[in-house]
């Protein structure tokens, strides 16, 4: 399927939305050219795993992203995606929880310390492939290895509140909503350098800062506590004895033991 005359293209169900827009890319498809799906049979999310994406209660974007400069380090293009997700989706989250969502580092957003949205950065054929996934409904059909971390954007007592009772209509009313609110933030980049005020407001709305943090660096596990997010995107770190740390990547959970 080719992209429409707003360069996005529409799927009921697909294997992966990332893979689609590699081949879009390869193709020469536009910058902000967006392939969507409301199920993904073999979504994937960092590191190597699946990503959970049922029909019907999610939506899954990916988008061709073609910076000025050669694709290289993906991390500020994943923080800005972060931020740019996080303000779409503030003023469902204000809504329907009277909270505005947060981000765990790097590519996580979370409303009352539940994951509901993953974020995929890949370079392919010379773009930036950006994929989004967000867990719109569907709070009780989480399988048991995720059911205590992730959450929705429209929980089941929200949706019951509408006026039809979160009908199929209604539904689907607020999943087009929140994709116009994606499209809209994540399109805003021209594909320049970002701002710094993006890190800035990435770092406002970091849940990790402060926070004591368990992660692993060179096969070595480590406790410290968030300090910042440096300009580069990286994770600065305070370990016990005073050393600092920079993460670039890797995998890190909170640790409610005592530093």
């Amino acid at each position: 399927m080719r992209p429409d005359s707003n360069n996005i293209c529409y799927f009921d169900t697909c294997d992966s939305t990332n893979r689609i827009a590699k081949d879009l890319a390869k193709e020469g498809a536009p910058h902000g050219t967006a392939v969507v799906s409301t199920e993904q049979t073999a979504g994937r999310g960092r590191l190597g795993r699946s990503f959970w994406s049922p029909k019907g209660n999610g939506l899954y974007v990916s988008f061709v992203l073609r910076p000025e400069e050669a694709p290289g380090e993906d991390q500020l293009v994943t923080c800005f995606a972060a931020t740019a997700v996080r303000r779409a989706l503030e003023p469902f989250a204000e809504d329907a929880y009277g909270r505005r969502p947060s981000i765990k580092w790097v590519n996580d957003i979370l409303i009352r310390r539940k994951k509901v949205c993953g974020i995929l950065a890949e370079n392919a054929n010379g773009a930036v492939i950006l994929g989004i996934g967000v867990n719109l409904f569907g709070e009780a059909d989480f399988p048991a290895e995720i059911a205590d971390t992730a959450g929705v954007v429209f929980p089941e007592a929200y949706l019951r509140s509408l006026p039809g009772g979160g009908s199929a209509a209604e539904r689907e009313t607020l999943r087009k909503a929140v994709l116009d609110a994606v499209v809209r933030e994540v399109r805003a980049w021209d594909g320049g350098p970002f701002p710094h005020e993006m890190i800035e407001e990435y770092q406002e709305n970091s849940y990790l800062l402060g926070r004591s943090i368990h992660f692993t660096l060179n096969g070595e596990e480590f406790f410290g506590v968030v300090t910042s997010v440096l300009d580069n995107g990286n994770l600065m770190v305070v370990l016990p004895e005073g050393k600092h740390v920079s993460l670039s990547s890797g995998e890190v959970t909170l640790h409610h033991g005592t530093l």
